[in-house]
């Protein structure tokens, strides 16, 4: 055979399995999602380690660059369903835009803390008036 037909086939072998492993790994993906108890069970078991952003960062790249869900569990020692928590949620992004994520969720929690006690105070001061009007 001919160098460009050996680099075409080539090629399309690579093209083949890359698009096989996807195939692959969104096929498990959907298996734990149609099994959800199942699924739960797992993530139960499998308690996830903390991870950090550079971690994260590798794993994300890895999962971009089509290596697989399984080798890159195997590879970063993860459960699968961590693997596909980190995906759905950090899915294309660096290692700034991982930091910049968390730091945006750590925020957004204060807040929704904030607002809850605000939302006590102000149902404990407008309770506090009608009591006040009873008692005259």
């Amino acid at each position: 055979m001919s160098l460009e037909l050996q680099e075409i086939v080539r090629a399309n072998i690579e093209h083949h399995e890359k698009s096989t492993q996807k195939i692959m790994d969104e096929l498990l993906r959907l298996s734990y999602i149609i099994d959800g108890c199942e699924a739960r069970t797992l993530a139960d078991l499998d308690a996830p380690k903390s991870l950090s952003d550079s971690e994260i960062a590798a794993v994300m790249r890895d999962v971009d660059n089509s290596l697989g869900a399984i080798e890159a569990c195997n590879k970063h020692d993860l459960p699968l369903t961590t693997l596909f928590q980190l995906r759905a949620k950090f899915k294309g992004m660096n290692q700034s835009a991982i930091q910049r994520s968390r730091l945006l969720e750590e925020r957004c929690n204060e807040l929704t803390e904030r607002l809850e006690k605000l939302k006590i105070e102000n149902e404990r001061l407008s309770i506090a008036p009608a009591s006040v009007q009873a008692t005259p």
